[in-house]
């Protein structure tokens, strides 16, 4: 009897195994899958067993491959399994995010800068300060003020939520070696930074600046940032800005990023900050599409010829998004871009305070793609000696990538072959005629794209000069000067 009984469990039971794993295929003409919308990429397509070629071999794969997209309720076991991994296991199922502490969340992108895995040579850290002071050069010399300002990670301001197997780095980060050497340069730099943990320093108890589950900060963090520009830019502009001390803030809903690479199912969180009443004082121009557009552009309402002109042009990434309903309100034209390289050339006429912004992890992408700014003659007093510098031969590449629509500025970029080039810190010129033009010490990407990761031993330059006479760039010479 005791046996019969047995006997009987374990053919229900696996019975019911078999019922259970022949739902999802039963249910598959009948379920609507989202799995494409919730997961954000391409589903595999349907496989076809005869091809023009032949019988497909890889028939067996490809519909694998395409059942595992589409069974029914795919969606809603993988968000039951990452949920069940995150609040039991305190584990992120997806690779690009980490789960910190009280169900805090990070990007995994910014271990290196947390941990001090990725530190820039001091030789790279000058480049970038050459970079950034040639920009605000341009700007300053079409009257524009310039503001530099790097919107940290959120463990760079919350490091105590991170998980203690990832110990942080003690020393100096990028961050703070860059900030340090661009203040020294004489670069109008926006610390954030330091702006931020002094204001989470101000928080009452429940206050956070950074959203728990998003990479980004809350609106509460994006005042700070924006105090913290329109005071470097005050700097120069003498202009008077609404720093919005009395605004009020509250809990709001909204989708975290970071939890959504997780539970693309259930990505709602609900923390103080994520809403403020701010009043919306201008216009958008044109269509807008979303606040992630590569263009956005905007104008106070009820300006009259009387009024005060002025003119915001900034670059941004996704921390932008918080700050432009913000700046907006202070400038009667705004835009804002995010394609690169950064366009100022092309972009600056009529504006006052040009902001370049970069969140903290993405700063050595500072050296793969120079801005179009056109290169400013060098003055004899500020020229190193002619017997220092280093001709660029035949040997090594100078490409001149000429620009097909008039107007446009003309863009001469390549490379000098030196032993240890990675350990050099360097400026770059061209001569035409008996002038001396600087231009950036930047190892283009397209370089990269051509010749692959052969630039180790490569020291890069580019340039921008005004459409002209061409015979005068291809009887250019460059030279490089080691410092």
């Amino acid at each position: 009897m005791k046996k019969n009984l047995k006997n009987i469990f374990y053919i229900a039971f696996t019975a019911a195994i078999m019922l259970a794993a022949l739902v999802p295929l039963a249910a598959m003409p009948f379920y609507e899958n989202s799995a494409a919308d919730a997961e954000k990429r391409e589903l595999a397509p349907k496989p076809s067993l005869i091809t023009e070629k032949g019988v497909n071999s890889d028939f067996g794969t490809e519909f694998e491959a395409f059942f595992q997209d589409r069974f029914a309720f795919r969606s809603e076991l993988v968000n039951a399994h990452a949920e069940i991994m995150l609040k039991v296991f305190n584990s992120s199922s997806e690779d690009s995010v980490l789960a910190g502490k009280d169900d805090w969340l990070f990007f995994r992108e910014t271990l290196g800068d947390y941990c001090g895995t990725e530190l820039l040579s001091d030789e790279e850290i000058q480049r970038l300060v050459t970079v950034i002071k040639l920009e605000q050069q341009y700007c300053n010399e079409q009257g524009v003020a310039y503001v530099f300002a790097v919107a940290p990670n959120k463990n760079t301001i919350y490091p105590e939520y991170m998980q203690p197997q990832y110990v942080k780095y003690n020393g100096k980060t990028n961050l703070d070696r860059l900030n340090e050497a661009l203040k020294e340069a004489g670069v109008n730099v926006a610390d954030l930074k330091t702006a931020l943990l002094e204001a989470k320093g101000q928080c009452a108890e429940g206050e956070t600046l950074y959203y728990s589950a998003d990479s980004h900060w809350n609106q509460k963090g994006a005042l700070v940032g924006y105090n913290t520009i329109m005071e470097a830019a005050n700097r120069f502009s003498e202009t008077e800005y609404d720093n919005y001390e009395t605004v009020k803030f509250e809990a709001g809903s909204r989708e975290g990023d970071l939890l959504k690479m997780v539970l693309p199912l259930d990505c709602e969180v609900k923390e103080f900050g994520a809403k403020v009443n701010i009043s919306q004082e201008y216009k958008y121009i044109g269509r807008l599409k979303s606040i992630d557009d590569m263009r956005i552009q905007t104008k106070l309402s009820g300006l009259t010829e009387e009024s005060e002109k002025t003119g915001l042009l900034m670059f941004r990434d996704s921390f932008g998004r918080a700050l432009i309903p913000i700046l907006s309100n202070e400038f009667s034209d705004a835009v804002y871009l995010r394609p690169t390289p950064f366009n100022i050339y092309g972009n600056i006429e009529g504006k006052t305070v040009v902001v370049r912004e970069i969140v903290e992890r993405n700063i050595p992408t500072l050296l793969e793609k120079a801005p179009v700014v056109i290169a400013g003659e060098v003055q004899e007093a500020d020229m190193p000696y002619e017997t220092s510098l280093v001709k660029i031969t035949e040997n090594n590449s100078v490409i001149i990538e000429e620009e097909a629509s008039s107007g446009k500025p003309c863009h001469v970029y390549g490379f000098y072959t030196e032993k240890d080039a990675g350990e050099r810190n360097y400026r770059v010129f061209a001569k035409q005629g008996d002038k001396f033009y600087e231009g950036f010490p930047v190892y283009e990407d397209a370089l990269t794209e051509e010749n692959g990761e052969q630039g180790a031993d490569r020291l890069g330059f580019s340039f921008y000069f005004e459409a002209g006479d061409d015979a005068d760039l291809q009887e250019a010479e460059y030279f490089f000067c080691y410092r």
